[in-house]
């Protein structure tokens, strides 16, 4: 669990850095930019106990039928 953790901290920061690089000229609030988005809550993993894929199916073939009329 610690190395997906790892693996999204560093994906999350990564992302943060492009996104810096092409909004801010200055490296100060290219920082500051960074800084506040680096939440931990945008990297911690939730698991799931049980299987939710019976649900999105009812909840898509609910949305199929109602877009077809």
């Amino acid at each position: 669990m610690d190395i997906f953790h790892n693996c999204i901290k560093l994906q999350n920061l990564e992302i943060l850095k492009k996104i810096a690089d092409e909004k801010f000229i200055n490296q100060v609030d290219k920082d500051e930019f960074i800084k506040k988005y680096n939440k931990i809550n945008y990297q911690l993993l939730k698991t799931v106990k049980e299987d939710t894929i019976p649900a999105y199916e009812k909840k898509i073939k609910k949305i199929m039928e109602n877009a077809v009329k």
